[in-house]
């Protein structure tokens, strides 16, 4: 987060109102039950932060994120529990990424990103050795639109490591 955003967060929470953040909110609105899996696939497919993922991902999603419940399918991760882990958001992670010793290769959404151009100077400056890719075209949901590159940069760095041990 960018010195604003970690701002915004951190007032939210002290004036007790994290749950009614974009992403807090939005998750909490979330559908929890469906009757099939072919209509959590049609609720799902070309909607809101789903209308880029690939048919692929989002069958998968599909499959592995809802829990038989009787004769209905239910999120296995409740809407609720969701939201409260987005409204409780550690605000302040720099101190941490000051400690790293490790390759840092971060990896931004063009649009609808959490890494803010803001962020990304910031990390710059903290860790001149940091590598920021911004892959064009993406949003948030960037590793489902660009799987390959983003498991390639992912290998770049864990395979030298990987040879060491």
């Amino acid at each position: 987060m960018d010195s604003w955003q970690s701002r915004m967060l951190w007032l939210s929470k002290l004036l007790r109102r994290s749950h009614r953040l974009s992403l807090a909110a939005g998750a909490a609105r979330r559908r929890n039950v469906f009757d099939s899996y072919v209509s959590a696939l049609e609720n799902y497919r070309g909607r809101g932060g789903f209308k880029t993922w690939p048919e692929s991902w989002l069958e998968a999603y599909v499959q592995h994120a809802f829990i038989q419940d009787g004769d209905r399918l239910r999120l296995a991760c409740s809407p609720l529990w969701e939201s409260s882990t987005f409204a409780q958001t550690e605000h302040n992670p720099w101190p941490g990424i000051r400690q790293l010793k490790c390759p840092v290769v971060a990896i931004a959404a063009e649009r609808a990103s959490t890494f803010s151009s803001l962020a990304q100077r910031r990390l710059g400056k903290i860790l001149p050795s940091a590598e920021v890719r911004v892959l064009a075209g993406t949003t948030h949901f960037l590793p489902m639109e660009q799987t390959e590159l983003v498991r390639d940069a992912m290998l770049k760095i864990m395979l030298p490591e990987c040879r060491r041990n």
